[in-house]
């Protein structure tokens, strides 16, 4: 092994080094002087997507388990997750308060949810709290945003990621050093509530091996799967447009069985994006509702009517990403490109010589780095990383982390900032 690539690599290994400490103490860094005065941001390494946005459905096989009365639940697995066959999954108690039980056990179920995903990881806590804040800035303009356009549902979905984000920006900043007290005062709860039931009780056992929902919204048997190789886009029209199934022979629903790995999501476009599909290929799908969990997903159909004019495209996957939620009916966006690089304000940008750069603070003194720009999103220009293997690309390019001037006067290469 040369050294030629070994002070490469240990050049590059200290640069992301010096980077955290620039980025968890220098984020956004003044420095002034009476004379002088420069604000600079690290040139961060960023991913931009660029986005549609569609409405889509999804279809799951999923299996309705009952109860023979409507009594207060105890559910002895989580929300999602795998069972085998005849595995216990509930314990209805009877009782005339059954359902009021039954709220305040799925209250409790969901606030321990809550504390159990508010501890924080050594990346949050390197990013201090500007990196948490962030978060919970971007997240509560999306949600007023979304509540502006009316879409409550989404707000609603959003609420236990929000509480969750202040959470652990209590234990970033010390207010409390865990939440392991209140996740088990909630468990010693809800164990006395279903100690208060008594010992009668119905066990519900799943029918088949598969994954566990407490959810039910009704459409079950509406969006089935098996319609997905021969419907039409009449047929997807009723669907959309069907009412929930609220009532049932088989007794009072308690939850689901999701029996195949494989789902399906569903959304029209307009015929003229059809171009951009191609039927077995793989797409990148972001699902908002759910921390813009990205998953890969296959195109198996494009369904258009005879006289044109709309499609809806069916993709699949068999990804099942814990926490998600399958609601039937949200927002989805499919990345049509993306770019990787430095994220730098458009207002750092210069012209020297006609060569496109930004000016950034080594040390004390000013220098010009060359920038070779991919898009522009935002106010912020992506622009292509630093070439760490070429000496020419290492001396003139901007370099991962280096701090960006954003703010100054008079800026020339080899200006002191006293």
């Amino acid at each position: 092994m040369d050294r030629k690539y070994l002070r490469t690599v240990a050049i590059s290994v200290l640069t992301v080094l010096l980077c955290v400490g620039v980025i968890a103490y220098l984020g956004y860094h003044l420095f002034s002087s009476d004379k002088d005065a420069v604000e600079v941001l690290a040139a961060e390494s960023v991913t931009a997507e660029l986005k549609s946005e569609y409405t889509g459905y999804i279809m799951r096989s999923e299996q309705l388990l009952y109860a023979p009365t409507a009594g207060g639940i105890s559910y002895r697995c989580a929300n999602g997750e795998k069972v085998s066959r005849d595995s216990v999954v509930a314990h209805v108690y009877d009782g005339a308060n059954g359902a009021e039980v039954r709220e305040q056990l799925m209250e409790y179920d969901q606030k321990i949810s809550i504390l159990s995903h508010s501890s924080i990881d050594e990346g949050t806590r390197l990013g201090g709290t500007a990196y948490i804040d962030g978060q919970i800035k971007e997240l509560y303009r999306t949600i007023m945003r979304k509540t502006e356009e009316g879409d409550i549902d989404y707000a609603l979905q959003k609420k236990n990621e929000l509480n969750i984000l202040l959470n652990r920006r209590k234990v970033l900043v010390g207010t409390v050093e865990n939440f392991t007290e209140q996740s088990e005062r909630y468990a010693r709860l809800e164990e006395d509530l279903i100690a208060g039931l008594g010992s009668a009780h119905v066990e519900i056992t799943a029918a088949s091996s598969g994954y566990f929902f407490t959810d039910v919204d009704g459409y079950e048997t509406v969006f089935d799967p098996s319609l997905v190789a021969d419907m039409t886009i009449d047929d997807f029209d009723r669907m959309i447009a069907a009412d929930p199934v609220t009532e049932s022979e088989g007794g009072y629903t308690i939850g689901k069985l999701v029996t195949d790995f494989k789902w399906y999501l569903l959304f029209e476009i307009a015929v003229e994006d059809t171009k951009n599909y191609t039927i077995g290929s793989t797409y990148e799908v972001v699902f908002p509702y759910n921390a813009d969990t990205h998953i890969s997903m296959s195109l198996e159909r494009m369904i258009t009517p005879t006289e044109g004019g709309r499609c809806v495209l069916v993709l699949s996957a068999s990804e099942m990403p814990g926490d998600f939620n399958y609601l039937r009916s949200q927002t989805v966006q499919i990345v049509e490109r993306s770019y990787s690089g430095y994220r730098v304000p458009t207002s750092a940008v210069r012209v020297v010589d006609g060569v496109r750069g930004v000016y950034v603070l080594e040390g004390s003194t000013v220098r010009f780095r060359r920038i070779t720009p991919l898009t522009e999103l935002d106010g912020y220009m992506i622009v292509q990383k630093q070439n760490t293997l070429d000496e020419d690309s290492v001396k003139y390019d901007l370099g991962y982390c280096e701090l960006v001037i954003t703010n100054g006067k008079d800026l020339y290469e080899g200006k002191i900032i006293e």
